[in-house]
């Protein structure tokens, strides 16, 4: 993503102004890629449980608000 859309990698804190090389390396963003990774596979099981999907979706926006 940060390959494709530079500016994005602005918006995240900890790989603000580091080189593409680091930011490749960083075991924090690899880390973060799988809590993202894990927020989208319990979001797709709970496709057909809007009870338990809205939920989850709306605790994730105020997390990144």
């Amino acid at each position: 993503m940060f390959e494709t859309h530079p500016d994005v990698q602005e918006v995240f804190t900890p790989f603000r102004g580091l080189p593409m090389e680091e930011v490749q390396q960083s075991k924090e963003l690899r880390a973060h890629a799988l809590r993202v990774m894990g927020f989208v596979e319990k979001a797709v099981r709970r496709l057909d449980q809007p009870v338990k999907l809205v939920p989850l979706v709306q605790e994730c926006g105020r997390n990144h608000c």
